[in-house]
């Protein structure tokens, strides 16, 4: 029984694995949008993930385009409702590269935790598979990858003498970091790099706000505010520093942006608008404030 069982624990050892492939047909991307990442797994490992390839996918050479500027096109454009159930089917690709001016996107879907127990075995493992695919939807690049580990009692004699994965960590936000960080650094293993990475070391300068106006209001319950209109380029993420407030983010659609911030109807603060582009430019306008 004891040398059955330790075949089993061999054969189910930590382990990890990926395969991947490579259409040359298809002209690589330079500019690249991480998507929400789909699958079974938390949205906090989820989240984790897409942030840890869009560093790798800047390590391989490519213009990544920013997280939070990629979701507020979703949001804006009605491509995703909750973060949480965001799935690609459905919408339009070619549209989002458009809209996020990126000529490739990263779809990471079926990023799935696994967990189960069988008597003395356990095994805790992370799956993944990845898509690049340019403008017209087709593939250019796509990898499927896992990690994890089985751990169970080695038994000798009856007696449980030693545990290969502590009890402690199954199934912690420790354990599962450590396996989605493996699987990270082997799927960006198998990414290629950007041929032309020297052409696009430097994000692309982004010109600074215009058009700025300023003008007193007030909020619904009285407070007197300054409201700041500013122009940038489409898909800029805005923000806005009147006095001491600092970094009071901007909306609109297209490429007009505003803001209401409250302020000291006495004081007459220098205003900046702050542009920074989805792949990490910034620029700065600046407009002394209205009586």
């Amino acid at each position: 029984m004891t040398r059955s069982l330790l075949a089993l624990l061999s054969m189910l050892a930590s382990c990890a694995s990926v395969s991947h492939t490579l259409d040359p047909r298809v002209a690589a991307p330079h500019s690249i949008a991480v998507l929400p990442v789909e699958g079974s797994a938390s949205l906090a490992e989820r989240e984790l993930a897409r942030g840890l390839f869009a560093t790798r996918l800047r390590e391989r050479g490519f213009l990544v385009a920013d997280s939070a500027c990629v979701d507020r096109a979703l949001s804006e454009r009605r491509w995703m409702q909750d973060p949480d159930a965001f799935a690609v089917k459905g919408v339009p690709l070619a549209d989002i590269a458009t809209e996020l001016c990126v000529d490739g996107l990263l779809l990471v879907s079926d990023f799935d935790e696994t967990n189960w127990n069988a008597v003395v075995v356990r095994r805790h493992s992370l799956s993944a598979q990845l898509r690049i695919v340019a403008k017209d939807g087709a593939v250019w690049w796509s990898a499927r990858g896992s990690a994890g580990e089985t751990g169970g009692f080695l038994l000798k004699s009856g007696q449980a003498l030693t545990e290969l994965l502590a009890q402690s960590a199954h199934g912690t936000g420790a354990a599962s970091i450590a396996k989605l960080d493996a699987l990270v650094e082997d799927l960006s293993n198998a990414l290629p790099q950007d041929e032309d990475r020297a052409a696009h070391a430097t994000p692309p300068a982004i010109a600074a706000p215009s058009a700025i106006e300023i003008r007193r209001t007030q909020a619904a319950d009285g407070t007197p505010c300054i409201s700041v209109m500013a122009t940038a380029q489409k898909g800029a993420l805005m923000r806005v520093e009147v006095g001491d407030a600092a970094g009071v983010p901007m909306a609109g659609p297209d490429q007009v942006f505003v803001a209401s911030v409250p302020c000291d109807p006495a004081a007459n603060p220098i205003v900046r608008v702050r542009a920074r582009s989805m792949f990490g430019s910034e620029s700065v306008g600046e407009k002394g404030g209205s009586k």
